[in-house]
């Protein structure tokens, strides 16, 4: 089972380091970046579930696998999250977040098919309109959390890296 948690530790921060990667690319055209560390977040989060010897099932809905962490296990990746970027971030809706995460991963990803049936300009216009209204986050098709993601991995990565060391596997 170590071997097993270590490889998927790999995995998921390989994903975060890839994204790192894209998105200091000023030249980027889509948003692979996000797609990336998202991937590398639910790479984490099962992992972290194997760890806790928890069952699951393969999914993208994170907020039925954060549940499905021991409650003093969400609550200690959680008080570490926080403590990355106080002031910065919110995490008093975590399964609102978890399933913004869930819609881009599984939505976004495809962007065309985000907009089936619209043409190439309207879905510029409809950018375009949302960037002339003040590009107002609540009214974004898709929520990004980009800070709180970046909390959420690191204190996934430090828990599990935690485990590991604790020899108990």
């Amino acid at each position: 089972m170590k071997a097993e948690i270590e490889r998927m530790l790999t995995e998921g921060m390989g994903r975060v380091h890839d994204a790192e990667l894209l998105s200091k690319n000023l030249d980027r055209r889509t948003d692979s970046d996000a797609q990336l560390r998202i991937l590398g977040f639910e790479v984490l989060i099962k992992c972290a579930l194997k760890l806790c010897r928890v069952e699951y099932k393969n999914t993208h809905a994170y907020a039925k696998l954060w549940a499905g962490l021991p409650d003093y296990v969400r609550k200690e990746i959680l008080e570490h999250a926080k403590l990355r970027m106080p002031g910065h971030t919110d995490f008093s809706k975590l399964p609102l977040v978890l399933t913004a995460y869930e819609r881009i991963f599984v939505d976004a990803r495809y962007g065309y098919e985000a907009y089936a049936g619209w043409s190439h300009e309207e879905v510029k216009d409809y950018g375009d309109y949302w960037v002339e209204l003040g590009a107002p986050i609540s009214e974004a098709d898709f929520q990004y959390y980009p800070n709180e993601l970046i909390c959420l991995i690191e204190a996934l990565e430090a828990f599990i890296q935690a485990g590991l060391s604790n020899n108990a596997l």
